[in-house]
């Protein structure tokens, strides 16, 4: 009974583990590409407006 637990405690650390280092490499995934991002749709919101005022 005592070992099935402590099985049970292990999985459940290791799913929580890998859950909160997965979370932080997801973060880090995203914050290394939400910023280009953030860039390239400020340049081409700035390129379109160029575009329109051009055209109007």
């Amino acid at each position: 009974m005592s070992l099935l637990l402590g099985v049970k405690f292990v999985d459940v650390w290791v799913g929580v583990g890998t859950t909160k280092g997965g979370i932080l490499l997801l973060m880090s995934a995203l914050r290394k590409w939400f910023l280009p991002l953030v860039l390239l749709l400020q340049v081409v919101k700035h390129v379109s407006a160029l575009q329109v005022a051009e055209f109007v």
